[in-house]
């Protein structure tokens, strides 16, 4: 359902959840292969509250200057989803040992960094057409699952560099 649950007539048609709860809901979707859906309805929600002029997160959809606080780390999980997905880094080894590395190609380029006890992971990755070239350094004690259109492999530490079918963006 397209809207935002500050508008009442989106809220009376929808059970939307809270920012906090949509961690969950997200979490849910990303399971299930819904990544994109994912993507779409944080630019969506969470920029609501850019074009607010807020530089934090609120409690609730319904944010009131001076009602309640506009401050609240919980609601600020899309940067976990963001990483998880438009960077496609997760954690699958103990102290960051391994990473799955499966960037979903969302809009035209991305580029982001992961702190991580090992040391930084940095990715990139821009649409050419049809294609993507994608970029991942890594710590020099870490290995990546590589799960890329047409590529499945597992790399270490150092720069890696792809270029793969992205499909629609």
């Amino acid at each position: 359902m397209k809207g935002h649950p500050s508008d009442p007539q989106y809220a009376a048609k929808s059970r939307a959840p809270s920012p906090f709860f949509a961690y969950y809901v997200f979490e849910a979707l990303k399971s299930h292969g819904r990544k994109r859906e994912v993507i779409d309805c944080i630019r969506r929600w969470w920029g609501v509250f850019l074009n607010w002029g807020l530089s934090t997160t609120p409690e609730d959809w319904a944010h009131t200057e001076g009602r309640l606080s506009a401050c609240h780390a919980w609601s600020a999980h899309p940067v976990v989803h963001f990483h998880n997905i438009l960077l496609g880094i997760a954690q699958n080894g103990l102290n960051w040992s391994k990473i799955d590395f499966a960037p979903v190609f969302v809009g035209k380029k991305c580029r982001g960094r992961v702190a991580t006890p090992r040391g930084t992971v940095d990715v990139s990755w821009a649409r050419s057409g049809d294609f993507a070239n994608v970029r991942l350094v890594l710590p020099k004690d870490m290995r990546a699952r590589v799960r890329l259109p047409g590529v499945r492999e597992t790399v270490g530490g150092g720069r890696h560099a792809w270029r793969v079918k992205a499909g629609e963006g």
